[in-house]
C-alpha cells in the first residue's frame, strides 16, 4: 500500500527522494503495483527492500501522519518480520518473473519451448518448498503455485504434440 500511495502522490515522492538522499540511497520512486500485471509485484518488493531505510522514516514523519487516523502512513509501517518476509519472497517473485518474461518473449510460445521452462520452474519451486528455513507462509504460497503449475502441466498429458 505504501508503494501505491507514494507512486500516486507527488508530495510523498518528493519526501521519499529527500530521505533517500539523506540515507545515501540512489533516489528512486516507488513502483505502483498493477493488479492485472502480477509481475509488477517483483518490482515493488525489490524497490521497497532497496528503499527500506527511507520508507521506514517516511511513514513516521509528522507531516505524513496528520488528519484522520485512517490516512496516517505510520499504520503502513512494516515490522522487521514483514521486511524479512519480503526478503524471502523476492527470490520466488524473481523466479516467476524470469520465466514469464522468457515465455512471453516469443509472439507464439510453442509447447517445445514452454515445457522446459515449466520443468525448471517446477524444480526450483520444489527446492524452495522443501527448504525448512523458509517461513511457512512462503512454503504455503509456493505449494499453491506448484498446484497451479501441476494443473497446467497435466494438460500436456492429453496433447498429441508432446
Amino acid at each position: 500500500k505504501i508503494g501505491n500511495r507514494c507512486a500516486r502522490k507527488k508530495t510523498l515522492q518528493s519526501l521519499l527522494g529527500d530521505l533517500c538522499e539523506e540515507e545515501g540511497l540512489k533516489v528512486r520512486k516507488m513502483i505502483k503495483r498493477v493488479a492485472t500485471r502480477w509481475n509488477t509485484m517483483h518490482g515493488v518488493v525489490k524497490r521497497a527492500l532497496k528503499l527500506r531505510p527511507a520508507l521506514d522514516r517516511l511513514v513516521m514523519l509528522p507531516e505524513c501522519n496528520q488528519g484522520e487516523a485512517k490516512t496516517h502512513l505510520k499504520r503502513l509501517r512494516l515490522t522487521d518480520a514483514e521486511w524479512s518476509l519480503f526478503s524471502n519472497l523476492l527470490p520466488v517473485l524473481r523466479l516467476l518473473e524470469r520465466v514469464t518474461v522468457k515465455m512471453s518473449a516469443s509472439s507464439y510460445p510453442t509447447l517445445h519451448e514452454v515445457i522446459p521452462y515449466m520443468d525448471t520452474l517446477n524444480r526450483k519451486l520444489e527446492k524452495i518448498h522443501d527448504d525448512i528455513t523458509q517461513p511457512a507462509i512462503i512454503t504455503h504460497g509456493v505449494a499453491r503455485a506448484l498446484a497451479v503449475l501441476d494443473k497446467y502441466y497435466s494438460k500436456t498429458d492429453d496433447s498429441i504434440m508432446w
